[in-house]
């Protein structure tokens, strides 16, 4: 299965290590104009409330590191 942390469009922004951790990072190609993101915002901070695709949305842009 092709996953985020072996294409070469994808940066790790995390460095955790150990045991059983999952690092986060950012795509460089993810298509901005076929996806929605909503955010709740407040004084405190904010989160992501929704993120919606389009029905053809998939990541066809993998390629290895």
């Amino acid at each position: 299965m092709q996953k985020c942390k072996t294409c070469k469009h994808w940066s790790q922004s995390t460095n955790w290590d150990y045991k059983g951790a999952i690092n986060d990072g950012i795509c460089l190609r993810l298509p901005g104009d076929k996806m929605i993101i909503k955010l709740r915002t407040g004084w405190d901070g904010g989160y992501v409330d929704l993120i919606e695709t389009e029905e053809d949305f998939g990541c066809t842009l993998h390629e290895k590191k």
